[in-house]
């Protein structure tokens, strides 16, 4: 039993290092891919308030932290590409907003809006995903979002 601990103590502190394998490293920078199988029109995204098109593939996610209280409000560009019965969605150019701090300098007060990038974030020097600190895991956290974000409703709600 006592054998069975450190390796039990081991693969679980390895389970929080990994990464979700959805965040991906393209030229230095971190983009965020899925495929969905769907055979709807990825038009029916364009009814998603979160969502903002720019051409019918192209577009930025509005700023939101999806509720949830471990996630600064981020801004983020997304393409989407079709194929038969499939599409696949990459989320670049991810940034965080902080919240904005004001500062008092020579009688002016100067209010300073702390943005920064997920490369920032979570690129290590060598340019690889760091590993998770204290069990918070930013790309685990940011995955469901993601996934949810990009699904097609299967039927508009028609209450009116």
């Amino acid at each position: 039993m006592k054998k069975l601990l450190p390796i039990i103590f081991i693969f679980s502190s390895i389970s929080l290092l990994a990464q979700n394998k959805n965040f991906v490293i393209d030229q230095g920078f971190i983009t965020w891919r899925f495929i969905y199988s769907d055979k709807q029109s990825v038009l029916g995204l364009k009814n998603s308030l979160r969502l903002d098109f720019k051409t019918d593939s192209t577009g930025i996610i509005k700023r939101t932290n999806f509720n949830n209280r471990k996630l600064a409000k981020l801004e983020a560009e997304f393409k989407i590409e079709v194929k038969e019965d499939k599409y696949r969605v990459s989320v670049y150019n991810i940034k965080f907003i902080g919240e904005p701090t004001v500062i008092n300098k020579d009688s002016l007060l100067l209010q300073v809006v702390n943005e920064y990038t997920i490369e920032q974030k979570l690129l290590s020097r060598k340019g690889l995903i760091k590993g998770s600190s204290f069990g918070y895991n930013l790309t685990e956290i940011l995955n469901p979002h993601f996934i949810e974000l990009f699904t097609m409703n299967k039927e508009p709600k028609n209450d009116w």
